[in-house]
């Protein structure tokens, strides 16, 4: 059995929007979306971590 996260309806509706508006494949608006979400989830450990490894 395989996991599959769906989106939310808003979501989907928010993404297509936005590929439609700038005229490209909702795909890849969905991979620019969950690239985002990661930089987004780990933002804060990086400003951790330089701030306990900096030298000042």
């Amino acid at each position: 059995m395989t996991y599959q996260r769906k989106l939310s309806r808003s979501q989907n509706q928010v993404i297509a929007s936005v590929a439609e508006y700038l005229d490209w494949d909702i795909a890849l608006v969905l991979i620019l979306y969950l690239i985002i979400s990661i930089f987004r989830a780990a933002f804060p450990e990086i400003i951790v971590y330089i701030h306990t490894n900096s030298s000042l």
